[in-house]
């Protein structure tokens, strides 16, 4: 296997494959429009990795204006709430952001764009999200921090879980997958990218670009 990430790849054969990311109903609609494309979907950057969807993710989340205004509320500039959202007059919201339907933020929750939060997801009193993709049904527990990442679908992080962003070294960091093999991302900023399924444990704090497979326990 090519230890560098193969750049002619397409979505589907990417890791972002394996994060199903592109299953969610925004982002699905977004990448595959049917005949008709708005002019924004045109004008969209090639995305072939996770880290490239989160640098974009701003975008991406102008590109889907569409998708959100017949079922979606602005209630704050750049906020899209979906119907049956609950939100702790406490949570503090800094847009863009989409929030999909059923989604519940707890007190003191900071959310800050560009973020996504997918149908039925719960984030927990006092936890941080910024520029990250959270899927159907995540769950963040308490004083969890969540940055640059993205969570895959019903994915639950543990009270007082972090995912770093900066490496120890000033060269750009990779993101390893399988074991041994190193995608280089240009990035001196990275989060995490977790799929489906996944569990992280209480206080454990991910390295900046990790990358952990379907149904992990960590």
């Amino acid at each position: 296997m090519n230890k560098n990430f193969p750049h002619d790849s397409s979505l589907l054969d990417s890791l972002l494959s394996l994060l199903e990311v592109l299953d969610e109903p925004f982002f699905h609609w977004i990448f595959h429009p049917g005949r008709k494309r708005t002019r924004e979907q045109r004008l969209l950057p090639t995305i072939r990795t996770p880290w490239e969807l989160i640098q974009h993710l701003s975008t991406l989340l102008d590109a889907g204006m569409p998708f959100l205004e017949p079922e979606y509320e602005e209630i704050l500039p750049l906020v899209w709430v979906a119907k049956s959202v609950r939100i702790h007059g406490t949570a503090s919201l800094l847009g863009p952001i989409v929030i999909g339907e059923g989604v519940e933020i707890g007190q003191e929750v900071y959310l800050q764009g560009p973020s996504y939060l997918g149908k039925g997801t719960r984030v927990e009193r006092g936890a941080d999200i910024r520029s990250s993709i959270l899927c159907e049904g995540v769950r963040i527990g308490s004083f969890s921090t969540v940055l640059d990442s993205i969570l895959g679908k019903e994915v639950i992080l543990e009270d007082r879980v972090t995912t770093l962003t900066r490496g120890n070294d000033p060269i750009p960091l990779c993101v390893e997958y399988p074991p041994g093999v190193s995608h280089p991302t240009g990035c001196h900023r990275l989060g995490s990218f977790l799929c489906p399924g996944v569990r992280v444990h209480r206080g454990v704090h991910l390295k900046p670009g990790t990358f952990i497979p379907k149904g992990s326990l960590v």
